[in-house]
């Protein structure tokens, strides 16, 4: 889990969540996030993935590595309710 405007490290993939969003009652259908990662192997290159990743089509912009595969699963509130989508 990664908290919008944040970052977090796993194994050695560095992870950054801009924004995500969710239709209301939060379905996997139509989640969508906007992320940044880098492999921390490779400091000083550049982000190994930067767009929008979409839960229901992880294929559609995906990350392209030889090790690591990484996808949106869904976006919660950190009351862990359903974010809502943004107009």
């Amino acid at each position: 889990e990664v908290q919008a405007g944040s970052e977090v490290t796993v194994d050695r993939l560095r992870v950054r969540l801009d924004v995500c969003r969710s239709p209301e009652d939060n379905a996997q259908h139509g989640t969508m996030a906007f992320v940044e990662i880098w492999d921390t192997k490779h400091e000083g290159q550049p982000a190994a993935f930067s767009g929008w990743m979409f839960a229901e089509s992880p294929a559609l912009s995906a990350m392209d590595h030889p090790r690591y595969d990484l996808w949106v699963m869904s976006c919660t509130t950190s009351s862990g309710e359903a974010a809502k989508a943004k107009p």
